[in-house]
C-alpha cells in the first residue's frame, strides 16, 4: 500500500516576516559594499543610476511587464533590470582585475554600430526586424510607459543619448537588447573597430560608499563610525580569518568584513591557496613508496 505523502509544513507568519527582513537587510548591505575593483566601481555607479530611475519611474507592474518584453526580445529569461542591460555586451573587459577608479572604457553600444555602419545590409536588416517586433508589442502601451522604459534603458546602459520620441526609445531598447544583433556583432569583430569605444567618467564610488556607511552607522547607532573600522584587514588577519572565518567575530572590526569586497576576495584567494597546498601535500603523501 502506497504511503500517503506528508503535506508540506506551513511556514509560520512570523518566519515569513523574518525571512523578508533578512532579505531586505542583505539587499541594503549589498548596496553599501565597498568596491574592490574598477568593475565593482562601475557596477556600483550603474546600480545607483538604475535604483534612482526605478524610484522615479517604475512600479512592480511596469517592472514585470518590462522584464517580460526583454525576455521575449532576447529569447531567454531575464530576472533583473541589471541583467536586461549589459553594457559589456558579454565581452570580457578585464576591469575586474584593475584597482578601483573613476573612469572605464567599454565597447560601443550596438545602436552606435548600427548608426555608423549604414552599408551593412544584414546588420541593418536585423535591426529593422527587432525594432518592428518590439514596436508592435509596445504599441498597446501609453507614451509615458514607453518613455519610462526608455529612461530605464538609458540608466542601465549608462548612456546620455537623447531619446526625444517614442520611436527613438523603442529603437534604442530593441537594438541594444537584441540577442540576435549581439550575436551578429560578436561573430563579426571587425565591425567593432569602426566605432570608437565608450569612455565613461563616474564619481569615486569607494569614497561614496565609505560616506554612506558612516551615515548609515550614525543613523542606526546615534554615534560616529570609528575610522579604523573602515580600514582593511592586515595580511596576518586575513590569514587567521581564512583558516576559520568565525574568528572574524572576535577581531576589533567584525562589521568591516560584511561590507568590504576587497577583504572578502583576499580571504577567498587565501583559502584557495591553502586548499591547493593541502591537495598537493595529500597527493604527495598518497604517492609515497611503501
Amino acid at each position: 500500500m502506497a504511503e500517503t505523502p506528508t503535506p508540506p509544513k506551513k511556514i509560520p507568519i512570523f518566519m515569513n516576516k523574518l525571512i523578508y527582513e533578512i532579505d531586505t537587510m542583505l539587499d541594503a548591505l549589498n548596496d553599501l559594499m565597498l568596491p574592490a575593483s574598477l568593475a565593482d566601481c562601475f557596477e556600483a555607479y550603474r546600480g545607483d543610476l538604475l535604483k534612482k530611475a526605478c524610484r522615479r519611474q517604475l512600479n512592480d507592474n511596469h517592472r514585470s511587464w518590462f522584464l517580460r518584453e526583454i525576455s521575449l526580445l532576447r529569447g531567454e529569461p531575464i530576472t533583473s533590470l541589471a541583467q536586461a542591460f549589459d553594457p559589456y555586451l558579454h565581452i570580457s573587459s578585464g576591469c575586474d582585475t584593475l584597482p578601483p577608479g573613476t573612469a572605464i572604457s567599454l565597447p560601443p553600444l550596438p545602436i552606435a554600430i548600427v548608426d555608423t555602419i549604414r552599408d551593412c545590409g544584414e546588420l541593418n536588416g536585423l535591426a529593422t526586424e527587432e525594432i518592428d517586433r518590439l514596436g508592435s508589442r509596445l504599441s498597446m502601451y501609453a507614451q509615458d510607459e514607453v518613455q519610462n522604459l526608455g529612461q530605464l534603458a538609458l540608466a542601465g546602459y549608462v548612456s546620455d543619448l537623447a531619446l526625444p520620441t517614442r520611436d527613438s526609445m523603442v529603437r534604442f531598447i530593441a537594438v541594444n537588447a537584441s540577442a540576435a544583433i549581439e550575436k551578429y556583432l560578436l561573430d563579426n569583430p571587425l565591425l567593432w573597430s569602426a566605432v570608437p569605444r565608450r569612455h565613461i567618467q563616474f564619481p569615486d564610488m569607494v569614497a561614496l560608499r565609505h560616506k554612506q556607511l558612516a551615515e548609515e552607522f550614525a543613523l542606526k547607532t546615534n554615534g560616529p563610525l570609528c575610522p579604523n573600522r573602515q580600514t582593511c584587514y592586515t595580511d596576518e588577519e586575513i590569514g587567521i580569518i581564512a583558516n576559520d572565518i568565525r574568528v572574524a567575530v572576535f577581531l576589533p572590526k567584525p562589521r568591516h568584513l560584511a561590507t568590504c569586497r576587497s577583504c572578502l576576495r583576499r580571504i577567498l584567494q587565501r583559502q584557495a591557496v591553502v586548499k591547493k597546498y593541502n591537495e598537493v601535500g595529500e597527493r604527495k603523501f598518497n604517492d609515497r613508496p611503501n
